[in-house]
């Protein structure tokens, strides 16, 4: 053995170094790499690669244990080939009698101890056989074999090989390398993780990012590095787009120093902002989420079942006991006889940039445990998820109670908001709450048999045996509102506005006829007759009920006589008519009856325009603060404004048309 060289034993694989040239966080990186049975690997320190000596101490350390049936040898480019003569681990393979695999590119060593081949692969040299691809990683995921190995492009996205599975990025913005973070983000054995949203380049839509995992047909968890891929809306498009539950860490799985992985989230520029309580969410086609990972309890508290948390006083919960639920946006203070059930906060929508916690439940008083539980909660948290804290109370609070409140979260004080729920009087008093005259079935109701059939008997149509008996009343109800007469849209909507009584059976097959249509997501225009800009009564971050069904087009010129103000909406659950094949408004959007809206903003140019965006049916309001879904919505219907303004007006000439999309605002009352 040369006496410049020398192999340093790991376990089953070898390290070549000259003396002296140990580097800590080096051998670290080579001491992480796993042992494999039957396998070895052998690399070298930087010190030891110019080494003349190198080839043959290689061959001494791939001899080191007979055993062994398969030789990794981890140096950058030795498996590329050679213009004349057989290279250096194709002669190894015939000397030992093994398979020998070397890398044709760079070789990266990720954290965790994976052995990567950016922009080539391993190369297999058996006895007598000329080499064949190998795939990009030692040790091989399961997975290995259903990514591509060269970057591919799809709707105007590229992905590429990292690590831990495959980087999105736009067509044509630069390759990526191991100086990328993506290169860090952790190894998960059992699936691959698709990186999204590089800081600094152009971002891009659900619908690009559907397309791409169409083609690459392989279940990814996808990792966002920036805020615009982590907001609930852009995954819940994805997941709509997809048809199936969309798999999402809330931030890039790192090593930490310790060896473990930690979630951390990024800001748009790609700095480390925080860990969310939930680590991985499923996000469904329906808009809904769970949690399915998080991190373990706040200093101080310990784990009282999945994803509850508890303080260590008593071996048992009773149902008033004080818990803290891991819920989607963050953490929940509530009694646990509710955790893990469907409650208000668990369907609030997560900000990437806010570590949230929730504190009771809307209606609700506080129960007199809670300034103690939230001191305790505040006391445990790590800075990083305090330097981004957000307070929302969502129960009824009286005067006395925000003072509790505020003392209990001592310097955090400021992070305190309040619902909009009406907070009780001073005796503890509910305020009161108004009756409303017409009973409307709920958005996601499906028409029963008794239903379909009162509405038949009340509309008289002729039953269409082209469609399927189900649905048959529910698509009659919604041409019988697309039409004019006493079933129209017009006086149908004044009626709901008035709240005089309209036939349940009816409401009840038009609501379940809109679900059977296609959603549209994206914005949708409503001019309106309102008699100048004075008669806006509302303001930026109020949200707004339209008694109604509400029509809307998503054609971009769309124009009424006599309109005076723009509405621009961002949809997330609007309905398209167009495949009934009524002959009416141009691509007709309509609401369902108490859509809830909010005012993200009032442009008061010439028309003025009043710019909204849909919320969720279990969304709950809890600030006029335009959040980071409000901020990414506002941005797309600004450039919708500019885009309506410049184009040619598509005018609506049918009287009841008109009378339809035009109905002024004032029928909108504001969410209490």
């Amino acid at each position: 053995m040369s006496s410049a060289l020398f192999i340093e034993p790991c376990g089953a694989n070898s390290i070549i170094r000259v003396p002296g040239d140990r580097d800590a966080r080096e051998h670290a990186l080579f001491t992480a790499v796993p042992s494999v049975p039957g396998e070895a690997v052998v690399t070298a320190t930087v010190g030891a690669l110019m080494n003349r000596d190198l080839p043959q101490v290689v061959a001494q350390a791939a001899k080191r244990d007979l055993s062994v049936k398969r030789v990794w040898l981890a140096l950058s480019g030795l498996g590329r080939p050679i213009k004349t003569g057989s290279p250096f681990p194709q002669r190894l393979a015939e000397s030992l009698g093994v398979e020998v695999l070397a890398p044709d590119g760079a070789l990266s060593l990720a954290p965790g101890g994976l052995l990567f081949v950016g922009g080539g692969v391993w190369r297999c040299f058996r006895p007598s056989d000329t080499s064949r691809p190998w795939g990009t990683r030692f040790p091989q995921p399961e997975w290995e074999a259903l990514l591509p190995q060269d970057p591919v492009t799809v709707a105007g996205l590229t992905v590429e090989p990292i690590p831990a599975g495959l980087l999105v990025r736009p067509d044509g913005a630069s390759p990526t390398s191991p100086v990328d973070p993506a290169y860090a983000v952790a190894v998960d054995p059992a699936r691959p993780r698709l990186v999204l949203g590089r800081p600094g380049e152009a971002g891009y839509s659900p619908a690009q990012a559907a397309a791409l995992l169409t083609r690459l047909r392989t279940s990814f968890e996808l990792v966002p590095h920036t805020p615009r891929v982590a907001t609930t809306d852009w995954l819940a498009e994805l997941a709509a787009r997809l048809g199936q539950d969309v798999r999402a860490a809330t931030g890039m799985p790192l090593y930490a120093l310790d060896g473990s992985v930690q979630v951390i989230a990024h800001n748009i520029e790609g700095g480390q902002l925080l860990r969310h309580a939930a680590t991985v969410r499923i996000h469904q086609p329906d808009g809904r989420i769970r949690v399915l990972a998080y991190t373990p309890p706040p200093a101080g508290w310990v784990v009282a079942k999945d994803r509850v948390f508890r303080l260590p006083r008593a071996a048992e919960l009773t149902p008033g006991d004080p818990v803290v639920e891991v819920i989607p946006a963050g953490l929940a203070v509530i009694p646990s006889a509710i955790a893990t059930g469907r409650h208000a906060a668990s369907l609030l929508a997560a900000e990437p940039h806010r570590f949230i916690v929730t504190v009771g439940l809307p209606g609700a008083g506080l129960p007199g445990w809670t300034p103690e539980i939230l001191s305790a909660l505040l006391a445990g948290l790590p800075p990083d998820a305090l330097a981004r804290l957000r307070i929302l109370v969502l129960a009824r609070v009286t005067e006395s109670d925000r003072e509790m409140l505020a003392e209990a979260a001592g310097g955090h004080a400021r992070a305190l908001e309040f619902s909009q729920v009406p907070a009780g009087s001073q005796d503890g008093t509910a305020a009161p709450v108004a009756v409303e005259p017409v009973t409307m079935p709920h958005a996601r109701h499906r028409s029963t048999k008794i239903e379909q059939t009162e509405f038949q008997r009340l509309a008289s149509f002729e039953p269409d045996p082209a469609v399927p008996a189900a649905e048959r009343a529910d698509l009659a109800a919604v041409r019988c509102y697309l039409g004019g007469g006493p079933l129209g849209a017009v006086a149908i909507n004044a009626k709901l506005a008035a709240g005089t009584p309209v036939p349940t059976a009816y409401l009840a097959c038009l609501n379940s006829g809109l679900r059977r249509l296609p959603v549209h997501r994206g914005v949708v225009y409503r001019p309106i007759r309102l008699s100048g800009k004075e008669n806006l009564a509302f303001g930026e971050g109020e949200v707004l009920t339209e008694p109604g069904f509400l029509t809307t087009s998503a054609t971009t010129g769309i124009a009424v006589p006599g309109s005076d103000v723009d509405l621009l909406i961002w949809s997330r659950n609007g309905r398209r008519t167009d495949e009934l094949g009524v002959a009416g408004l141009s691509e007709e959007i309509v609401f369902s009856a108490k859509t809830r809206f909010k005012v993200l903003a009032l442009d008061f140019e010439s028309p003025p325009a009043v710019l909204l965006r849909e919320l969720h049916p279990d969304e709950i309001p809890y600030s006029r603060i335009l959040d980071t879904t409000d901020v990414a919505v506002l941005s797309k219907l600004r450039r919708a404004l500019d885009r309506r303004r410049a184009s040619a007006r598509v005018a609506v000439t049918d009287e009841d048309q008109q009378a339809r999309l035009a109905e002024p605002p004032q029928t909108m009352s504001p969410t209490s």
